[in-house]
């Protein structure tokens, strides 16, 4: 065999890494936004993380068939794994954050839409002439 004939298979691994690479970078500078409270760029890496999960998916089944992931990626495997540990848990706080100034808003918009009793006027016309 000549060293040609393996190449699209010996290039997979280091293909594949490469992907894993650069979501790992993804994810961390998402994560590192999240914290720093910076949403600027966030439907930027919604695009780059879909796009690059989807590179990920046909290349692991164009060279590994559907039997998984390939030996020697272990040490970005981890990083991967961390990484997103990391942004789930900045995610999740976010959302927390969110859904708590949700619930002041919706806290605030219920009472400015009582019937009144507590309106700018001081009370429905009319309170207090019995």
């Amino acid at each position: 065999m000549n060293a040609t004939m393996n190449k699209p298979a010996d290039s997979a691994p280091v293909a594949l890494r490469g992907l894993l690479e650069r979501l790992v970078d993804v994810l961390e500078r998402e994560t590192a936004d999240l914290r720093g409270n910076n949403h600027d760029r966030f439907a930027e890496y919604i695009r780059q993380k879909d796009l690059l999960l989807l590179d990920i998916s046909r290349l692991q089944e164009q060279a590994f068939g559907h039997g998984g992931m390939p030996g020697g990626l272990d040490e970005i495997m981890h990083r991967l794994r961390a990484a997103l540990h990391d942004n789930s848990e900045a995610l999740k706080l976010h959302l927390e954050t969110a859904r708590e100034f949700a619930g002041s808003l919706e806290d605030i918009i219920r009472r400015h839409q009582s019937d009144g009793t507590y309106g700018r006027g001081g009370g429905r016309a009319g309170y207090g002439r019995w």
